[in-house]
């Protein structure tokens, strides 16, 4: 097989989980003077690793950084509830790395079970600025490529908030983009602050797995903010949430992934100035009537939940 075809058939087996090439496999091409040398090809002499592509049939949990997935994450762990999380073109990666709100695209929800988490794009705002400037580190090389591109983000919290890559209208603009579409559950962050329990039963019957009142009640209390924050101060982080809690700083709460955990913080930490243009972005997209409108009308099954 030619070694364009051989290359291509390989990535395609990487992309729905074939079985892939042994070991040695060749896949490096020769060149016209090593065929005429009679050398032999570079072959590949480790095993090629597996892309981490999510199971199809997991159910789906989107949220825009920073809104309050890592909590939920928490809770969702201690009730043994497997999902697949992402950020879809808001996470932090090279490709979409400091995308323009004008980029941003709506999620096809038609393929298997959704739940969209939103937060108040003004607390999301501050959070995610922390995020990127405090926990999120960039090399040399990327440092160039996105000072090249315009990419890199504002060094300031009230230029963060306000910058269309990175701010409170891009934020608002992918929570409205994807709760229109969205053909599943909607739940918001100030939700599950006022009554998690309740939110996280509305959740368990969407998805409709079953567990009891008492272990709801115990997985919320493990999560809790002040537990979590003190797995971060002592590093004792479980298995299943290593690698998302940590500080970078032990002395610098800034750096902490449980930060403040709160609603409205962002009036304490944002100019009044940057304040009031937040509040006419919000007010310009009429956000909050849009964003009550279109979850409105997602519809609950009967909870599925065993009282003790």
């Amino acid at each position: 097989m030619p070694f364009r075809r051989r290359r291509r058939a390989y990535k395609l087996a990487r992309a729905v989980h074939l079985e892939l090439p042994p070991t040695g496999y060749r896949l490096a091409a020769r060149s016209p003077r090593r065929r005429r040398q009679g050398r032999a090809t570079r072959v590949m002499t480790r095993e090629p690793r597996m892309a981490n592509l999510p199971h199809m049939s997991k159910p789906h949990y989107i949220s825009f950084p920073e809104s309050g997935r890592t909590w939920l994450r928490a809770i969702l762990a201690g009730l043994d509830v497997d999902l697949e999380y992402t950020h879809l073109d808001a996470i932090e990666n090279k490709g979409h790395w400091g995308k323009h709100l004008a980029h941003l695209k709506p999620h096809n929800f038609a393929e298997r079970q959704t739940i969209f988490l939103h937060r108040d794009p003004r607390d999301t705002a501050v959070s995610y600025f922390y995020q990127i400037t405090k926990r999120t580190k960039l090399n040399i090389s990327k440092t160039l490529r996105y000072t090249i591109t315009s990419k890199i983000p504002p060094r300031t919290l009230d230029g963060f908030v306000r910058s269309s890559r990175w701010g409170v209208e891009k934020i608002a603009t992918f929570n409205l983009m994807n709760a229109a579409s969205l053909n599943g559950l909607g739940l918001s962050y100030e939700g599950l602050h006022n009554d998690a329990m309740q939110s996280v039963t509305d959740l368990l019957s969407f998805l409709n797995v079953q567990r009891s009142s008492s272990a709801i009640s115990h997985a919320v209390e493990s999560a809790a903010f002040a537990k979590m924050r003190r797995m971060e101060e002592t590093n004792n982080i479980p298995d299943d949430l290593r690698g998302v809690l940590g500080a970078k700083d032990i002395s610098d709460t800034n750096t902490y992934k449980v930060r403040k955990g709160q609603v409205g913080g962002f009036v304490e930490e944002l100019e009044p100035d940057t304040i009031a243009y937040c509040e006419q972005v919000l007010k310009r997209l009429n956000y909050q009537e849009r964003i009550a409108e279109y979850l409105s009308s997602q519809i609950l099954a009967p909870a599925q939940v065993t009282r003790e």
